[in-house]
């Protein structure tokens, strides 16, 4: 099983900058910086809805009021 490898937010914005400039492809951009393409063009998803702000961790979390058994 893969480890989950959590990438820093100014790197998320600066990848997603490079591909919404259109100077190279998803997939060249990916390889470059050893992340999955389908990673890539999620994150590009994120960012063109939400900004900045989908690109941010999401606490998994729950209180115990929300985790009800």
């Amino acid at each position: 099983m893969s480890r989950k490898i959590k990438h820093s937010l100014e790197l998320k914005i600066a990848i997603v900058k490079q591909v919404l400039e259109r100077s190279r492809s998803i997939k060249s951009i990916s390889e470059d910086h050893q992340i999955n393409h389908r990673l890539l063009e999620r994150w590009v998803q994120f960012y063109k809805r939400f900004g900045e702000a989908g690109l941010m961790p999401q606490s998994n979390k729950y209180s115990l009021e929300t985790k009800r058994y």
